[in-house]
Order: C-alpha cells, then structure tokens, then sequence
C-alpha cells in the first residue's frame, strides 16, 4: 500500500478494502463548497455567472475522464480567490477514485448553491 493510500484510509477517505467513503467525501464537500461559495459570492463581481461556469467545466472535465484537470481548475478558483486549497483536496487528488468520488460531490453541492444563491 502507498503512503497516500494509507493517509486516506487513515482519515476515512478511503475504507479498509480502498474504496471511496461516500459518506465521508460527501461531508467533505459539504464542508468545502459552502465557505468557497461564501467567499466567492463576496469577492466577485458576478458570483452567479462565475461558480456556473467554475461548475460546468469541471463537470465536462469530469465528463472526458480529466479529473486531475478539474482539479487544477478548482486550485485555480482558489488561487484566484486568494484562499488556499485544502490539505484534504490536495490529498484526494492523487487516489483516482477518490478524487471521482469527490467530484461528483463538488458539483452536485455546486449545483444545489447554485440555485439556492439565485
């Protein structure tokens, strides 16, 4: 087992057999996109129009199986933003499965504050 791995499985990411922790990623992404979306509706001029299309992209990211990808564009909102990336993000990105799980997550919570900030 690599370290990473046994990091995530140590935080719960990941459960004992390597597979994702759904439940465990999906808090993770409840507790990163709301003070994102907080954050970004403070800071920019058109917070709506700018996290739809944030969303979009990774979504069609995601789509095309370039979920590294839709990472850096998420590391590039919060760079943008001037607010450091998560450790936690950071260590999903190298577990391709976890990193899927929570991209599905970040968009659907991305979705939902979306229409509820309308």
């Amino acid at each position: 087992m690599d370290s990473i791995t046994k990091i995530l499985k140590e935080q719960r990411i990941l459960n004992p057999n390597g597979d994702p922790n759904i439940t465990f990623i999906n808090q993770i992404s409840c507790g990163v996109v709301t003070p994102f979306f907080q954050l970004a509706w403070e800071r920019l001029s058109n917070p709506r129009k700018t996290l739809l299309r944030l969303n979009q992209t990774m979504k069609a990211l995601f789509k095309r199986k370039k979920t590294k990808e839709a990472f850096n564009v998420l590391r590039i909102a919060y760079d943008s933003l001037n607010i450091e990336f998560p450790e936690t993000l950071d260590l999903i990105c190298f577990h391709s499965s976890a990193r899927d799980a929570l991209l599905l997550e970040l968009t659907a919570d991305m979705d939902e504050l979306i229409q509820e900030m309308s």
